[in-house]
Order: C-alpha cells, then sequence, then structure tokens
C-alpha cells in the first residue's frame, strides 16, 4: 500500500516538473511585447482570417458613444436644430464642410465613419502611405508584417538572411526593423494589411500637414457624410463661419411649431422693418390673436366717428338697447343720438364688447385697427399667431436678419447647447468675424 502511494506521488511531481518545463520554454523568460503573441506563421494566417466590420468599431465621437450628448437630448430647440440639419441637402452639408476652416475640418474628420477614415489611406500615392507608417508603432509594424503571405514577407527575409521559422521567433521591435528597411512598395504592402479601425487610428495620428493634403480628395457624398456625423458643437461653428444666404437659408429651416419661437427675438428695430411689410390680411389675421387687453386699447385709440361707426355697424339690437340703457338714454331711438349721446354710449362699452364688436369687422377695418397698437402689442399679437403666419412673415425676412435671429437663438440657448457640448460665444465670434 505504502509503496503504491509511493509511486503516485512520483507520478504527481513529474506532472509537475513537465508543466514548469512547459512554460519556461514556450512562454518565453522575459516579458511578452506585442509582437511576441503573433508567434509562428500559423499565427500569421490567424491574423488575416475575418477583419473587423466597420459596423462592430465605436471609436469616440462616433455614433452609439453619444459624445456631448450628456445634458438634454429630448430638448426642443435642440430637437429642432437637429431636425433643420437633417432636412438639408447633400450638397449643403458638403458645402458647409468645404468652408470650414482646415483645425474644424480635421475635428469633424476625427468623429466620421472608420471606413470613412480608413479609406482615404486606400486613396493615398505609395510615397504617402509610406509617410503616413512612419507614425506607426513598433507593435503595429509587426503585427502588419505578420499578417503579409509568406511570398509577400520572402523578399525582404531573403535580403536579411532569415527564413519563415526564424521570422516566426523575432519579437517585435525586430520585425518592425526589418520592415522599415524594406522598400518604399513593401511597406505601402505592409500597410494595406491594417484594418479598418487601425487605418482610420493611424490617420488620426498624422502630421497636420499631410491630413491637410488629403482632406480635399474627398467627394461630395463623403464630405456630406462627415459634417452629418460631426456633432452638434462642430456642425453649429461651421455653420457660424457660413456665408450670410447659408445661414440665413438654415434658419428657413427651423421649425416654427411653437419649440422655436424667433419672433421673440427680433431686435425693436427689426420688429419694426418686419412690421411695415404686412399685407392687410396678416394684420387682419394677427389682430385676431391680440389679447384682449389689446384689442380694447386700439378700440379706445380710434377716432370718436370710427369707434361709433364700429358700435353702430357690429352691434345687435339686443347689445345697443343695454348700451342705452348704461347710458342713461334708453327712450331714445339708436339712430337718433348726438355727438354729445354717442360719447356718453361709447363710454359704457366695456372690454369684452369692444373686442367683440372689432371681431366682427371686415378685414380691412380690423387691419387699421391693428395698425392702432403699438410696437410691441403688435409683435404680441403676432407672436400668438399660427405657425404659416409667422412662417409668411420670416419667410420675407432679409438674409441678414435671419442669420441675425439665428445667433440670438442660439444665445437664448446657451443651456441645452452648453451641455451638447457646444460652445456659443465660439460661435458667435466667428459669425462676427464672417460678417
Amino acid at each position: 500500500m505504502s509503496e503504491n502511494r509511493n509511486w503516485i506521488l512520483m507520478g504527481l511531481l513529474a506532472v509537475v516538473a513537465l508543466g514548469v518545463v512547459g512554460v519556461i520554454v514556450f512562454g518565453g523568460g522575459e516579458g511578452t511585447d506585442e509582437g511576441d503573441l503573433s508567434g509562428t506563421i500559423g499565427a500569421a494566417d490567424r491574423y488575416r482570417a475575418e477583419q473587423i466590420a466597420d459596423e462592430d468599431v465605436k471609436l469616440a465621437g462616433e455614433e452609439g458613444t453619444d459624445v456631448g450628448a450628456a445634458g438634454a437630448p429630448d430638448d426642443p430647440f435642440v430637437a429642432a436644430i437637429d431636425e433643420a440639419f437633417g432636412r438639408m441637402t447633400e450638397q449643403e452639408r458638403a458645402g458647409i464642410f468645404e468652408r470650414a476652416d482646415f483645425d474644424l475640418r480635421v475635428q469633424m474628420l476625427a468623429r466620421a465613419p472608420v471606413a470613412l477614415r480608413a479609406d482615404i489611406i486606400g486613396r493615398l500615392s505609395v510615397d504617402e502611405r509610406v509617410k503616413f507608417l512612419e507614425r506607426a508603432s513598433a507593435q503595429e509594424l509587426s503585427r502588419w508584417f505578420a499578417r503579409m503571405t509568406p511570398a509577400e514577407r520572402a523578399p525582404i527575409l531573403a535580403r536579411a538572411g532569415i527564413g519563415e521559422e526564424q521570422f516566426g521567433r523575432m519579437r517585435a521591435h525586430e520585425r518592425a526593423a526589418m520592415l522599415r528597411r524594406g522598400s518604399v512598395d513593401e511597406r505601402a504592402l505592409a500597410l494595406a494589411k491594417a484594418d479598418l479601425a487601425e487605418r482610420a487610428d493611424l490617420f488620426d495620428r498624422a502630421d497636420l500637414s499631410l491630413r491637410r493634403g488629403v482632406l480635399g480628395r474627398f467627394d461630395l457624398s463623403q464630405k456630406a457624410a462627415i459634417f452629418e456625423r460631426a456633432g452638434l458643437d462642430l456642425k453649429l461653428t461651421a455653420l457660424a463661419r457660413s456665408p450670410l444666404e447659408v445661414r440665413g437659408g438654415f434658419f428657413e429651416r427651423l421649425a416654427l411649431d411653437g419649440r422655436f419661437d424667433a419672433f421673440a427675438r427680433f431686435s425693436p428695430d427689426q420688429r419694426m422693418e418686419m412690421a411695415r411689410g404686412l399685407t392687410e390680411l396678416e394684420r387682419a389675421e394677427a389682430f385676431a390673436h391680440a389679447s384682449l387687453d389689446a384689442r380694447g386699447i386700439a378700440f379706445d385709440r380710434a377716432s370718436l366717428d370710427a369707434r361709433w361707426d364700429i358700435v353702430n355697424r357690429f352691434a345687435n339690437e339686443a347689445e345697443r338697447g343695454s348700451l342705452l340703457a348704461r347710458a342713461g338714454l334708453g327712450d331714445l331711438a339708436w339712430n337718433k343720438l348726438d355727438l354729445s349721446q354717442r360719447q356718453l354710449v361709447l363710454a359704457r362699452v366695456d372690454l369684452n364688447e369692444k373686442s367683440t364688436f372689432l371681431m366682427r369687422a371686415p378685414e380691412a377695418m380690423r387691419a387699421d385697427f391693428f395698425g392702432r397698437l403699438s410696437l410691441d402689442e403688435r409683435w404680441g399679437a403676432l407672436a400668438r399667431g399660427p405657425v404659416a403666419l409667422r412662417g409668411s412673415i420670416l419667410a420675407r425676412a432679409p438674409l441678414a436678419m435671419k442669420a441675425d435671429l439665428l445667433a440670438r437663438s442660439f444665445e437664448s440657448a446657451r443651456g441645452p447647447l452648453a451641455a451638447r457640448g457646444f460652445d456659443v460665444a465660439r460661435f458667435e465670434s466667428a459669425r462676427r468675424v464672417n460678417e
């Protein structure tokens, strides 16, 4: 029994010893770097297996990471701005991107889809690719070198006097040094082995001068796609640097559905200019949305003849009898009243009656009474008017006024925009420089 126990113990010790030897031989005695993990040619083949797809990669600033949206993504103003950008044509989006300065375009490009950033490297000349490759780390170079086929690596290995077996045992920095001594075409071929995420990351690390040279190579749809994914903060900053007609045109895309009331942001001078341009129908319709007090004020500001005409024509028999009774003139015939008696009757007309009589008047008369309101009273009526009326008025505003209203709107929404990472002060500074 004791002898059997000794044999079992010796067997266990042998297994443990073999395990330790295996760790030393196959695991290596030094710390492993990323290049060592590629192992032999079999490991290199593993790198050439299924590569990562664009939709599987989420980098900072891309859809799914929700960069800069920590504030109030459902804020009505922010939603209205997002909708307006969504209604822009591909050509308009590309145009804003083209007019942005280099720094801003580089920031936008950093948020572009991985595939788009990676694609631009594929369009470079061989010499340009090699320049981008200078930014790659030893681990990256080693990884891409390992992804080359044995036939593609053969000329480089032959010049170094080594074979595939030795290559499989080389460390990352040794492989990288060997690849850097390769020809321009061989190094460019290694870069082609980088996957989408690696190429996009390499592009982001390249010198600004290199990136500046390739920004103009995107086609219209790609520029539009870059702008679309840029984020609200960069889009608005780029918009601020656009020409007046672009900013004015963007303002026209903002929905007037109660979430975004531009009328409150007109300056007094702008209100005066817009009020002068109203048609008779618009004045009459706006008067219908004036407050009860404003209608009463308009009635009181009219001449005695105008007020009497309104009451005489648009008060019914019962309403006239009530007015005569309140004035102590109940025994007199309405059409026989003299000037002093009419004044007495008009003094007894209450606020509700003034409003009722005015609203029974035809458009021309209501439009005339609208003109008796002060500028603020008129604007209050317009602000409460239907979307169609406000939209019609805004459509006639000069481009400069629309662009100014856009900036005023951003000023009034500092909180929601700041929550989305947008710098309102930067927008206003860019707008002033542009103008």
